[in-house]
């Protein structure tokens, strides 16, 4: 599968999708993410140790009445965090068991497809999954709370088409100091905030791409 703005072929939800994604019906691209529990099921958050990967996905529906030409994906990772090469796969009704996708998803944004409205037939959505590895890079006394941003966007022959929409997913890491005071993590809600803001444009090729206007 090709980077931005490649075509990755048209949409269902990952066979694999154990838990259903909560998705906000409202937005054009309804989306949602969450993290491996290790057993059956995606949640919103999970704790893990330095070392220890994680799987992570990301899944989406086209909501609107318009077909877009391209899904695009990002996301943004803490330090904390790193990204597992080769790990990122698209599911959709094209590919119910998956097809592997370039490693950029962390990096700049990847082509996830075209979709079309989402209907009975499984058509207009799919998810993409990959695993981040807790690195122990910056970690403090104490949990950390660690907030993996997963950015979406709609694109129309390569021009994007719709605002970039954004979910959490999370994954607890607690480094014990002794008799060390803690100190307060810095990857919480507040930096995280600052983070999206900081975030909120799609990166492709060409840089990153503001949100549409209303």
């Amino acid at each position: 599968m090709k980077k931005v703005l490649g075509i990755a072929g048209s949409a269902v939800l990952a066979a694999t999708v154990i838990s259903a994604p909560v998705f906000a019906e409202t937005q054009a691209i309804a989306m949602s993410a969450g993290v491996h529990n290790g057993t059956n099921a995606f949640v919103k958050r999970v704790d893990a140790k330095v070392g220890e990967e994680v799987l992570v996905q990301m899944s989406f529906r086209n909501n609107s009445s318009q077909r877009f030409s391209t899904i695009a994906g990002r996301v943004v990772l803490p330090s904390q965090l790193s990204f597992v090469s080769g790990s990122t796969t698209v599911y959709n009704r094209t590919n119910p068991t998956g097809l592997k996708n370039a490693d950029g998803i962390a990096t700049e944004a990847i082509d996830l497809g075209g979709y079309g409205p989402v209907d009975n037939e499984g058509r207009g959505e799919g998810s993409v999954s990959y695993k981040v590895r807790v690195n122990g890079t910056g970690l403090v006394c104490g949990v950390n709370t660690l907030n993996i941003v997963n950015q979406i966007a709609g694109y129309q022959d390569g021009k994007i088409a719709t605002d970039t929409f954004i979910a959490y997913a999370t994954v607890d890491v607690v480094r014990t100091c002794g008799s060390e005071t803690p100190e307060l993590p810095t990857t919480g809600p507040a930096a995280v905030a600052a983070t999206a803001a900081g975030v909120g444009a799609i990166a492709t090729a060409a840089g990153y791409l503001v949100s549409r206007k209303k």
